[in-house]
């Protein structure tokens, strides 16, 4: 019988995928990863274990319990060896491509399931109803019912606070500030006398009129609109990105049905930060091995000239 090796996606089990670890033989090892997300575990499920308990804490991060169990597991098939069994205890689909990899590169036995057994997790059962005796339902059913609480009437300001609440924006505004009355009108001048000389009266400077700016010759107002709405607008980066890898995978020869499905699972990474290591374990998974890599060598220049421009 080939020995067991387990490892344990805590973060993503929690105890439930423990189940069935006192009966893991001798011979097994237990793997349990683990975050500062999940960092609790119950010492009652150690007691009378037999297999060997090893424990790993995880930064955390993104994909980041995963990406180093997926790692640990090829660090213990390189020193263990072919002639054991490995199982990764996860709920997590991203595991889902593993078991094939092994099988087809290596032939190593990998499977992935939810619980350490391999079990549905077991829920406690439900409590039974109690029965009532007779006479209890017999009370029950003669006993008249309580009166009904009264319902404390609403404060008065409810109704205004609710009115307020309902009422558009508008009513909300300040009122408009009160329109100033007219300057009175300024006092006639005064005519001199005839026997008096009037004062020369001072020069003012004019009043200096701003020049307004040119105007293009040939084009009315409602022209220059009408060009101005019709400016092309200029594409954003997300999607400049998405008719370059559409232009570059039609380029090779990709057919159309693959190229929409690979474009859009590149820019539904367009917000990541590490947007090629997601768009490379995405298009692998959709694609696989083989078909999924020539296709991520095409991308992965675009995504670089991309990265560039930020």
């Amino acid at each position: 019988m080939k020995r067991t090796i387990y490892l344990i996606d805590y973060e993503n089990v929690h105890e439930a995928g423990l189940q069935g670890m006192e009966s893991c033989p001798a011979g097994c090892a237990i793997h349990l990863f683990y975050s500062q997300n999940a960092n609790r575990l119950s010492l009652d499920l150690l007691r009378g274990l037999k297999a060997a308990f090893f424990v790993h804490k995880v930064q955390p991060g993104r994909q980041s319990l995963d990406m180093q169990l997926v790692s640990y597991l090829g660090f213990l098939i390189g020193t263990e060896g072919p002639d054991c069994r490995y199982v990764i205890v996860s709920k997590d689909r991203d595991f889902a491509n593993t078991p094939q990899f092994w099988q087809s590169e290596a032939g190593i036995e990998v499977v992935r399931q939810s619980t350490l057994d391999g079990l549905e997790p077991r829920t406690p059962a439900a409590a039974p109803a109690k029965r009532t005796s007779r006479s209890t339902r017999t009370a029950s059913r003669t006993a008249s019912p309580a009166p009904a609480a009264e319902t404390p009437a609403e404060p008065e300001e409810a109704p205004k606070t609710e009115a307020l609440a309902k009422a558009p924006v508008s009513a909300l505004a300040p009122a408009p500030a009160p329109v100033p009355a007219p300057a009175p009108a300024p006092a006639a001048e005064e005519v001199p006398d005839a026997g008096e000389t009037p004062a020369p009266a001072e020069a003012q400077a004019p009043e200096a009129v701003p020049a307004e700016a040119p105007r293009p010759s040939g084009q009315s107002r409602q022209q220059r609109r009408t060009a101005s709405r019709q400016a092309p607008a200029q594409p954003d980066r997300k999607t400049r990105l998405n008719n370059r890898l559409m232009q570059v995978l039609s380029e090779n020869q990709v057919d159309n049905a693959t190229t929409m499905k690979a474009v859009a699972v590149t820019i539904g990474h367009y917000s990541d930060k590490n947007i090629k290591q997601m768009t490379y374990r995405s298009i692998i998974k959709e694609f696989g091995q083989k078909r999924g890599l020539e296709l991520y060598n095409l991308i992965k220049p675009v995504l670089e000239a991309d990265a560039r421009q930020k």
